[in-house]
């Protein structure tokens, strides 16, 4: 098996398998949006386009920790440490206002007074809440992604606005 960071054509990742966890086969998995039920027991995802099932899910320190089907020893749990677990594109469910990082990379960001601000490049995961990379030319801007600074995320548009004046920075155009 190898280790791809990018979801398929078609799919979306919902989760990447860390590594192992203890001696079953059971896997700890950094889920993409901890609210998706595409994890939950009982569904259905792609593993290098194989379906597995999921036979059991629980929530352990910022990951979760499931069993799958066809995996049921350490070693072959090991064999998956840095694998995406996926879904069809259109099979995808989601909370209203909930993306997926992949659909929002690169979408253009717009200030409230409707300037360019950037692309965005990154986004940041190191605790609390997500902080965007956004690169203008040679220019990075890091913002949280919080309710205070993002005003709007538009998918059909690609675009998002964000609120600066919540946020001071120098300068961003």
């Amino acid at each position: 098996m190898t280790s791809n960071t990018e979801p398929r054509e078609g799919f979306a990742a919902v989760g990447l398998i860390l590594g192992p966890h203890g001696t079953d086969g059971a896997l700890r998995v950094k889920p993409f949006n901890p609210s998706t039920k595409h994890l939950d027991a009982g569904r259905s995802v792609q593993l290098e386009g194989i379906d597995i099932r999921i036979k059991s899910m629980r929530e352990s320190q910022a990951c979760f920790v499931i069993n799958v089907s066809g995996i049921n020893t350490r070693k072959k749990a090991s064999e998956t440490k840095g694998l995406l677990l996926e879904v069809q594109e259109d099979k995808l469910e989601r909370e209203e206002n909930s993306w997926f990082v992949h659909e929002i990379e690169g979408l253009e960001v717009f200030d409230e007074n409707n300037q360019f601000v950037g692309k965005l490049e990154e986004v940041l995961q190191p605790g609390a809440n997500d902080v965007y990379m956004i690169k203008k030319d040679d220019r990075e801007i890091l913002v949280p992604a919080t309710k205070d600074v993002i005003e709007e995320i538009n998918l059909v548009k690609g675009l998002i606005k964000i609120r600066l004046e919540n946020y001071p920075i120098n300068n961003p155009t």
